[in-house]
């Protein structure tokens, strides 16, 4: 899987994005201070996922819209797993709209979120997403 690393820098804390190939359409991904904003693209029956670094303490706030092919909002199941395993948020269908997760990161280290579309079997998802740590 091909990933672009993406450092967003809080005032004592960085936070470093680790994106697998996404960016359908050609679009670009951008970073402003302590943002990383970027689309996902997740086929059908497929999975991506996100890997962040984040320090203990660091509070970072997840946003992510979900909508198919044809720009309607839609389903998706999303998770987050700690550095150590365990989960942070469990894997949940996602429909309401938005996606906000805000948590206190318990421990330093790589965070995975993961957007799960294998139940689909025709629709591909879109993800626009944004990653905040401060």
């Amino acid at each position: 899987m091909r990933s672009l690393a993406l450092l967003l820098a809080a005032t004592s804390v960085a936070l470093a994005v680790l994106m697998p190939a996404i960016l359908a359409g050609g679009g670009e991904a951008s970073i402003d201070g302590r943002i990383s904003h970027f689309w996902l693209y997740v086929k059908a029956r497929s999975f991506e996922t996100v890997e962040f670094q984040a320090s203990r303490g660091t509070t970072i706030k997840i946003v992510a819209y979900i909508f198919d092919t044809t720009g309607n909002q839609v389903d998706i199941d999303v998770q987050i797993i700690r550095p150590d395993g365990s989960l942070e948020y469990p894997k949940t269908r996602v429909t309401r709209q938005p996606f906000v997760y805000i948590f206190d990161a318990p421990m330093s280290g790589t965070y995975r979120l993961v957007f799960d579309n294998t139940y689909s079997i025709l629709t591909d998802k879109y993800v626009d997403l944004a990653i905040a740590g401060f």
